[in-house]
Formats: C-alpha cells, sequence, structure tokens
C-alpha cells in the first residue's frame, strides 16, 4: 500500500519536473511508433482498411491513424481488422488520451503558474509601494519637524513626540520593506525602477533625520531615557542591511548608496553625543551603542 503510494507521488512529481516541450515530445514519439508497429504487424496479426476497402499500405496512413486513435478523433475513413491490430488499437488509444491528459494538465499548470506569478508580483509591487509612501510621508512630517525645531527655541514634550511618531513610521515602513527585500523565498526579482524609489526614500529620510538630529543637538537636548535614541539607531541598522541588499543586487546605484552610507554614519555618530539624564542619581551619561554593519 505504501510502496503504491509513494510510486504514484513519484510518478506526479517526475511530470511537475518534467517540461511541457519534453512531455509534448514524448506524445509525439509515442504516436510515431505506434504508427511503425501498425506497420510491422499489418498483414501477419491483422490490416487496416481505408473507406475504399483498400489495404492500408503508405507509412504516413499508419501515423495519421496511430494520430486519430491516441487523440480519439476517429473519423472512421480507417478501421482496423484482425484480432493483433484491434489489440494494438485499444492499447493506442489507452496510452494516447493518458498522454494527452498529461499534456493538457501540463499546460494548465503553466497558464496557472503565470496567472499566480502575475498575482504575486502585483501583491508584491502593492507592498512596496505602499512602504515607499510611508517613507515619504516620514519625509514630509519630518519636514515640518525641522521647521518647527528651527522656529522653537525650545524642545518640548511636544516636539519629542512628534519625532518618535514619525521615527516609528519610518522604522516600520523599513522594517516591512527589510521584510520584502530579503525574503529568500521570493520568486521574482525586484525591479530597478523600485529599487531606485526605495533608495530614494531612504536617501532624503536619513538627510532629514541628520537635520532633526543636529537641530536638537544644537538646543542641547538630553534625554530621560534612551528610547528614541535606540530607536534611531535600529533604523541605521535596518537600513544599512536594505542599502547592503540594493548594493549586491544593482550595483548601478553606487553613487548614491556611498551617500546614504556616509548619513547613516553622521546620524550615528551624532546621537553618540546626546547625553541620558539619570534622575535618580542626577547625573549625566554618555550614550553608547555597538555599531553593525
Amino acid at each position: 500500500m505504501r510502496n503504491s503510494i509513494k510510486k504514484k507521488v513519484d510518478f506526479i512529481s517526475l511530470i511537475e519536473k518534467t517540461s511541457f516541450l519534453k512531455i509534448f515530445f514524448v506524445w509525439i514519439m509515442l504516436i510515431i511508433a505506434f504508427g511503425l508497429f501498425y506497420h510491422v504487424i499489418s498483414g501477419t496479426s491483422g490490416t487496416l482498411i481505408n473507406a475504399q476497402g483498400n489495404k492500408v499500405t503508405g507509412m504516413f496512413d499508419y501515423v495519421y491513424y496511430s494520430f486519430i486513435t491516441a487523440t480519439s478523433t476517429g473519423y472512421g475513413d480507417i478501421i482496423p481488422q484482425g484480432p493483433g491490430m484491434r489489440v494494438m488499437a485499444i492499447a493506442n488509444i489507452i496510452i494516447g488520451m493518458l498522454m494527452m491528459a498529461v499534456v493538457t494538465s501540463k499546460l494548465v499548470s503553466i497558464k496557472q503558474d503565470r496567472l499566480l506569478e502575475k498575482i504575486y508580483h502585483l501583491s508584491f509591487s502593492e507592498k512596496i509601494n505602499r512602504n515607499i509612501s510611508g517613507i515619504a510621508l516620514f519625509n514630509a512630517e519630518s519636514d515640518k519637524i525641522i521647521e518647527t525645531l528651527k522656529e522653537e527655541e525650545i524642545v518640548d514634550r511636544k516636539n519629542l513626540f512628534a519625532i518618535r511618531m514619525s521615527l516609528s513610521t519610518l522604522k516600520n515602513n523599513l522594517v516591512d520593506l527589510k521584510r520584502e527585500f530579503m525574503d529568500e523565498k521570493r520568486i521574482i526579482k525586484i525591479d530597478k525602477l523600485i529599487v531606485e524609489q526605495t533608495l530614494s526614500g531612504i536617501d532624503q529620510s536619513f538627510e532629514n533625520l541628520n537635520h532633526i538630529i543636529q537641530t536638537l543637538d544644537k538646543n542641547e537636548v538630553s534625554f530621560k531615557n534612551p528610547k528614541l535614541l535606540e530607536d534611531i539607531y535600529e533604523i541605521t541598522n535596518i537600513g544599512s542591511q536594505l542599502v547592503n541588499k540594493a548594493k549586491d543586487e544593482f550595483p548601478v546605484f553606487t553613487s548614491r548608496i556611498k551617500k546614504i552610507f556616509h548619513n547613516i554614519t553622521e546620524v550615528r555618530t551624532k546621537i553618540m553625543k546626546f547625553k541620558i539624564v539619570d534622575l535618580s542619581k542626577d547625573i549625566e551619561i554618555n550614550v553608547h551603542f555597538p555599531i553593525a554593519n
């Protein structure tokens, strides 16, 4: 029982791995082979008779009869006579119908695979575009934050909350992009235009992040807890991984990638200068994060 199931699974697996052209070629060869068999056994085990009542002798007619039998067309213009010829015709139609079923299923499978690939591509592009839009939203919000920080002399909780919320937007979209870009099961190649748009958004994001940190530093801001700085640090790590992936797959963006890495390095360097205020001991602690490339 188990052996029969295993053989069935192996046969199905073999069909799935075999290309359509190979299966089609085998089907045609079987039709021609049966035509040859008809020719060989004609006269000894039976014969083929055409509509005029004459014996079929031409090789083309044998292959023609094999084809219409294998495809169950059965025009009736050629009929088998004799036990051997009829048994051969039965075998011809059984094997021919099985092969035609395999060919048909393979065609359906190819169409289904192309449809699924198209759906996957649309879904993938939609996810990436949504994340690119999310990064664009961060850039728009960060522009407003930068203007606000320049106008106000004091950085209050409201400003810090706005920064944290915008950073959360950036972080979530970068995490999603990282998941899509680094998915080993991804079946399609990332489009060059999508990579260019992604790098452009990331480039602008780290420029804006750099300006925000620079403004905070100018205002001599200290922090009661390192959460905001930890988020910025994590964002630089995710950004580095994404940019490295883009560099590996698309070397043409080398100059832009160098610029992004420069901005990432500047952001990391600047967050090290901030102080964490320990209210219980009334002291300031230097920020330190292990840098990950």
